[in-house]
């Protein structure tokens, strides 16, 4: 998405994770905690309409601007992500 791995202005100064827009201009929310829960709520919405194909989830998400390059490191983030959720929940249970 659009954190820049934690570096990207939206994410310091608007606790904004997903680059995540109310109407034309970029979401601000009031602490990161909010900001992350957004872009959750975001990325079930779209797993929910389209399961894991990405490639929609990208069309919605940015329109047609998105580049194949775009879609692969889109897929990286998620894939790295799932894996860390599912080590978390080995080490728990």
């Amino acid at each position: 998405m659009e954190t820049g791995n934690g570096t990207h202005t939206l994410w310091l100064d608007y606790n904004n994770a997903g680059g995540i827009k109310c109407g034309t201009e970029y979401c601000v929310y009031p602490t990161k905690e909010q900001g992350y829960t957004e872009l959750e709520m975001l990325v079930m919405r779209y797993y929910l309409k389209y399961g894991i194909d990405f490639k929609s989830w990208r069309e919605e998400y940015c329109g047609l601007h998105c580049g194949e390059q775009d879609l692969n490191t889109f897929i990286e983030i998620y894939n790295e992500e799932m894996e860390r959720e599912t080590h978390a929940l080995r080490e728990r249970y």
